[in-house]
């Protein structure tokens, strides 16, 4: 399957099953016949992805796309040649999070917005994910510039 894109894209080259797809701007612009199995994502692997998504689905946002949330999330996703546990709501932080729980764990313990914010929500009514995506990708660049800061 091609993409087809337009304009001036951010371009990374991410080893995927033995290749570099091109990666740009949240699709894939080459076709990739194997599907991209998750692996367990190291922390810093979880916050690129995460934030790679969120800006991609906020851009959509903004320019007025009527999809899902949800739907957003897929086709990113597929244009990536990734998928996420059925259980983990598409989420790289949530990913993360089932990779590392330990029975009857709640999702606080590990989430990577929770390691730099105690009391970081992805449900918070001010940023909540589906109903303000544009605010939650807001907060999570905030609290990535934190964690950036602290690594320091």
């Amino acid at each position: 399957m091609w993409y087809s894109i337009s304009g001036s894209y951010e371009i990374s080259l991410t080893k995927v099953a033995g290749s570099y797809p091109l990666i740009v701007s949240g699709l894939a612009t080459l076709p990739f016949e194997r599907q991209y199995i998750m692996k367990k994502l190291n922390l810093d692997e979880t916050w690129r992805l995460c934030l790679s998504m969120w800006r991609w689905i906020a851009k959509e946002v903004e320019n007025g796309t009527d999809a899902s949330i949800d739907g957003m999330k897929k086709r990113w996703l597929a244009g990536h040649k990734m998928e996420l546990g059925k259980d983990s709501e598409r989420c790289f932080f949530c990913e993360y999070f089932k990779k590392r729980k330990k029975d009857g764990e709640y999702c606080f313990k590990h989430c990577p917005g929770r390691k730099i914010d105690k009391h970081f929500d992805c449900c918070n009514y001010e940023y909540h994910y589906s109903g303000r995506p544009v605010k939650f990708y807001n907060k999570l660049v905030s609290l990535n510039r934190k964690r950036c800061k602290n690594k320091k």
